[in-house]
């Protein structure tokens, strides 16, 4: 190991240790910790007999919070547990700056350290499963010992062979919690690869970048953004929206299994027409748009938000084209196994399900408590069913009511109440390309009616009779898209806009113009062509 190497490892292993000092003095002796803290927000001291005197005027040496601002106390209060050891603590930091800083080997560096410091058995079981498989690729041997040796002379009692630590004054305990404080601050929210999948050059990355940076627009090109990616659409916006949210870190998901979901989602979606991962991400964006400039994340937990665009992205997996009334009617595996309730609802989510229990290696709820991950389960199953159309006017009358009685915060929290207005971000989404400006919403409607109309080829030549809207010589598109907007969309996107101003500053005027453009088509008893838009 060269002389720069050697540097660089001093400096390295002398920032970690002042972090893990910090974790020992507030850990390790939580009586310290505790009468720390209680001086820092609340003044005093203890006399000489060892009682509390609120009174007594406090010692600069007394608290080393004391030497650090408001914000940064209660930050360091949060990263530390007095309750647990000094190794354990260490642990927990370690697996939050792993999810953080996976991607980036300088971080992953500095961990190693910190694990080889504190004599940490990376095969154990609670051992974070990243650094299990980065002591896999750099075994701990690779650390020299002469660094290993600075780090726990000059920083014992966080060594796992040290049984007597050194005393640290009460500033450099400070000096550390501040130190522990940025390098929180320097990799949080720091995305662990721009896109999830290696690109061909920097040009191609900048251009990904530059539609994604309209992704919260409601005039976002969906379109765009599949043909720029070379048709990774949904990997592409799941990914940056988990990590724009920091989902990613606050659940711990590993970045790898993330990439491999987002892409067994993505490729498990058919090539249909209308349902398709454009139409997935389409929704995806959405829901996004919904929670961020509709505000309605503040009504909305972390968890919530995490399952509202899983929820998302799922939604229609390995849909086939036809309707569950084509299903049922057809006698299909998918019917009989379902029971005929919500069809491909069911089968959506069960092929996800069914997948990632199959194959761990995909399971983002995999890292989540036992629950926590039941609780998201269920969610996601109400969620997803909910996108079935025969339970729309009972779900809107019911958010309606709701809505119309109650300003957001009075209801919402209510039990029930806030899975209404879930259901109801997601199922907005779901039918909301007839909302989305010109000339996507007539992208959509093609794209619909091509979908519909084979399904009417279908039935013809199984000698059924064709259903409504799928009869590809007789059906109007122009009358048929008023009728849909008028009595599903229009008063659905209103409803939204009771909780959500936003939507009725943007997406439902928008929708009026729309509707506007097909009632004169309708009114000139015009047909549209599905393949151009145009009248014929």
């Amino acid at each position: 190991m060269g002389s720069k190497e050697v540097v660089l490892i001093v400096s390295v292993s002398a920032a970690v240790g002042a972090a893990l000092s910090s974790l020992y003095f507030l850990c390790v002796r939580p009586r310290v910790g505790k009468e720390t803290v209680k001086a820092a927000e609340h003044g005093g001291g203890k006399d000489s007999n060892g009682t509390w005197n609120w009174r007594k005027k406090p010692s600069h040496r007394r608290s080393s919070l004391v030497l650090l601002d408001a914000a940064q106390r209660l930050e360091a209060k949060e990263m530390i547990d007095l309750h647990l050891s000094p190794t354990e603590n260490a642990l927990t930091l370690i697996k939050d700056l792993m999810i953080c800083t996976a991607a980036n080997p300088e971080y992953l560096d500095k961990l190693m350290f910190i694990a080889a410091t504190i004599g940490m058995d990376t095969k154990a079981a609670h051992t974070p499963h990243m650094l299990q498989e980065s002591f896999k690729l750099h075994p701990r041997n690779i650390i020299d010992d002469a660094a290993r040796r600075h780090i726990v002379h000059c920083y014992a009692g966080m060594g796992a062979h040290e049984e007597e630590p050194r005393k640290k004054t009460f500033k450099q305990v400070a000096g550390a919690v501040k130190f522990m404080v940025r390098l929180m601050h320097s990799v949080e929210g720091r995305p662990v690869d721009v896109l999830p999948y290696p690109t061909e050059n920097e040009a191609e990355e900048r251009c990904i970048t530059a539609v994604l940076d309209r992704m919260s627009e409601w005039d976002f090109d969906v379109f765009e953004l599949h043909r720029v990616t070379k048709g990774r659409p949904l990997q592409t916006l799941g990914w940056r929206l988990l990590q724009q949210y920091s989902l990613v870190q606050r659940f711990g998901i590993c970045p790898e299994t993330l990439k491999r979901f987002l892409e067994y989602i993505e490729s498990h979606y058919q090539d249909n027409p209308y349902h398709n991962a454009i139409h997935a991400t389409d929704v995806l964006q959405c829901v996004h748009y919904m929670i961020h400039k509709g505000d309605v994340g503040k009504h909305l937990a972390d968890a919530d938000i995490l399952a509202l665009l899983v929820a998302a992205m799922m939604h229609d997996v390995d849909h086939d084209g036809v309707s569950n009334d084509f299903h049922k009617q057809s006698l299909t595996n998918k019917a009989l196994r379902h029971n005929n309730r919500s069809v491909l609802e069911n089968h959506h989510l069960s092929s996800v399900f069914t997948e990632m229990t199959r194959n761990p290696s995909i399971d983002v709820l995999g890292t989540l408590n036992k629950e926590v991950a039941k609780s998201m389960r269920e969610t996601l199953i109400n969620l997803v069913l909910g996108t079935d159309m025969t339970h729309h006017f009972v779900n809107l009358k019911e958010f309606s009511a709701l809505a119309v009685e109650n300003e957001p915060q009075d209801w919402v929290m209510k039990e029930g109440h806030k899975e209404r207005l879930m259901w109801m971000v997601l199922h907005t989404s779901d039918i909301s390309a007839q909302a989305r400006p010109s000339p996507l919403f007539k992208k959509w409607s093609d794209r619909c009616y091509a979908e519909f109309f084979r399904q009417g080829d279908q039935e013809r030549a199984l000698g059924r009779n064709i259903s409504p809207l799928m009869e590809r010589e007789t059906t109007r598109i122009a009358q048929s898209q008023v009728g849909f907007i008028k009595f599903i969309v229009l008063p659905t996107f209103e409803a939204m806009a009771l909780v959500s101003p936003e939507v009725g500053q943007v997406p439902v005027p928008t929708l009026k113009q729309n509707l506007v453009e097909w009632e004169s088509l309708a009114a000139a008893d015009m047909k549209v062509s599905v393949e151009s838009g145009n009248p014929r």
